[in-house]
């Protein structure tokens, strides 16, 4: 279904004959109601033609005869592309019988997605929502057009800070049971086993003894010692629990629940390949694997793999789970979602790999993004200035799809009340922040994001509950594909932008590019349906084009929110 293609084909015939290779570069027409397509390829040309713009533009578009469109010229050197009604509905009858609306596959590859990032003993907060969701968006992307795709969540389950709350839990708790077995088990609560970590991290701040002990706390359970390993253990469990709940809620899920521990076991083969390669130097006790390269603009500090402590760090991790994924998945690519504060961490990783030859034939790709913004345009926070818990957020914004729910007074005690707030508030959240360009920040507006009207995430779940009712209430139909109104137009140019868009969000990784199309051809509907009557249209072959149309809207819709990953409701 290549229409752009097939206009471009004729536009470039035209062009060779002038002894030109110059590439065509159709596209979307800003003034509708002038031309749907434009090409600026004659400005290009007045260079090597030495000749004004128009006078090609003249030239070519005389030359161009077409039942499907017309070609006219446009100062001050504009092709403009309008097409005929008659390729409009062919173009509607394609769109009709391909579920999928031309959108093309691309060459399969096995790609691993690593996103998500949460921190074992920590509450899921603010910072980890953007990760969550954009990382669920492209992977749904990534896999929709043809690749072959692996998510893992990668915990933070190890570490330093596994050693501060373990030995915070200890001078707390009564611990005897997982050295003596004598006692009880830990009795624990999400809630309860968050408060530790903060205390040890301030406490490791003034108190030297204290934190010493947690650093060999670290290195004994990262050999797996009795006692602190099943304390680790524990805690993993109640945390895992807690987090599923909440990326349940978000629709965010994942193949496989590795942390940074089940890659230990390859830590041993990482030092064997840097030791062969002779990329390890002492540096304060400690071994690091210098990075820097020549054409480097800044200092590009060395990573430290082993701390003078003798405990693996974040990137010793890292490196162990990217051998644990050559091994286990044989991917042609390996995807991080993450914080651009991340950018030089993956930065350094990604040269250790090449210097040592790791995963030599495999893309490494990094995809940073900016952060969730108050309205003061620093990192959102309560009102206390501590970072928010994504649970609470996604309250907050349920609470406040709930009222408007509330105050439309269209529902019944009847309906799920909850349950459809829960939907609406996650729209609201997702769409927030997948129209944005992902790498940058972004302000968090409550009443803007969960408003049913404009462009939010409410208004496009009202759109396709709309749609679906018109197809409810019509029944069966007979499909036709004329096309008569300039509403009807606009709506299978929008269509074709879509289809264009999603293929370009995934060659750039980049949801808002599609998430903006998709609104545009909400919006598109709406001024169809506020402008025509469709269930009470009298003629039968124009109500079953009309129902034949949204019924492909509709399509491309639920298309926009399975790779949003966001619950349609029956009703709104």
């Amino acid at each position: 279904m290549k229409f752009l293609e097939e206009v471009e084909k004729v536009l470039g015939n035209e062009i060779k004959k002038l002894d030109s290779e110059a590439e065509v570069g159709l596209s979307f027409s800003d003034r509708p109601e002038l031309s749907n397509f434009q090409s600026n390829v004659c400005f290009s040309l007045a260079k090597t033609l030495k000749r004004s713009p128009l006078s090609i533009a003249e030239e070519i578009s005389s030359k161009i005869t077409s039942e499907k469109f017309e070609v006219f010229a446009v100062a001050p050197g504009f092709l403009n592309v309008k097409l005929k009604n008659s390729y409009f509905s062919e173009i509607f009858e394609k769109f009709f019988n391909d579920k999928r609306l031309g959108i093309e596959k691309s060459k399969r590859k096995k790609v691993v997605f690593d996103y998500g990032g949460p921190n074992i003993a920590k509450p899921l907060h603010v910072g980890h929502l953007r990760s969550a969701v954009i990382g669920e968006t492209i992977k749904r992307l990534s896999k929709f057009m043809g690749d072959d795709v692996v998510s893992d969540v990668h915990l933070g389950d190890y570490g330093l800070q596994m050693g501060l709350t373990i030995a915070q839990i200890m001078d707390e708790t009564d611990c005897s049971y997982y050295f003596t077995g004598q006692g009880e088990r830990l009795n624990l609560t999400a809630n309860e086993l968050e408060k530790f970590y903060p205390k040890a991290a301030a406490r490791a701040k003034e108190d030297e003894t204290f934190k010493k002990r947690a650093q060999e706390i670290t290195v004994k359970l990262q050999k797996g010692e009795k006692g602190y390993f099943d304390i680790w253990k524990e805690i993993t469990k109640i945390s895992v629990e807690d987090v599923r709940k909440i990326y349940d809620i978000l629709n965010v899920s994942f193949d496989k629940w590795y942390g940074e521990s089940d890659s230990q076991k390859f830590v041993p083969k990482v030092f064997e390949i840097l030791n062969e390669k002779g990329l390890i130097e002492k540096s304060n006790g400690a071994e690091i694997v210098d990075v820097s390269e020549d054409t480097d603009d800044s200092p590009m500090p060395p990573v430290i793999v082993r701390s003078s402590a003798g405990a693996e760090l974040y990137a010793t991790t890292e490196l162990a789970t990217i051998v644990s994924r050559l091994e286990e998945f044989e991917p042609d690519e390996i995807w991080y979602l993450t914080d651009n504060r991340q950018a030089l961490h993956f930065k350094q990783v990604f040269r250790v790999c090449k210097r040592a030859k790791i995963g030599e034939n495999v893309k490494f790709l990094h995809f940073g993004f900016g952060t969730v913004n108050g309205a003061d345009g620093k990192p959102f926070k309560t009102r206390e200035g501590a970072a928010m818990k994504l649970i609470d957020l996604i309250e907050i914004v349920k609470e406040a799809c709930k009222k408007k729910i509330l105050e439309s007074g269209k529902l019944s005690e009847n309906d799920d009340i909850d349950a459809l707030a829960t939907a609406i508030g996650v729209s609201a959240l997702k769409f927030g922040d997948l129209i944005n360009f992902p790498p940058k920040d972004y302000v968090f507006d409550l009443e803007k994001f969960c408003s049913f009207e404009g462009k939010t995430g409410p208004y496009m779940l009202y759109s396709i509950v709309r749609i679906n009712s018109i197809l409810n209430k019509a029944g069966n139909f007979e499909p036709c594909f004329e096309v008569e109104t300039d509403f009807e137009k606009e709506i299978l140019i929008s269509l074709l932008k879509f289809k264009e868009d999603v293929a370009l969000a995934a060659k750039n990784h980049a949801p808002n590019i599609f998430v903006q199309s998709a609104y545009n051809l909400a919006c598109s509907f709406s001024a169809l349906y506020t402008s025509t009557k469709i269930l009470t249209e009298t003629n039968e072959k124009r109500k079953a084009s009309l129902l034949s149309l949204i019924k492909v809207v509709g399509r491309a819709l639920e298309i926009f929110a399975k790779l949003l990953a966001i619950d349609v409701p029956e009703k709104m």
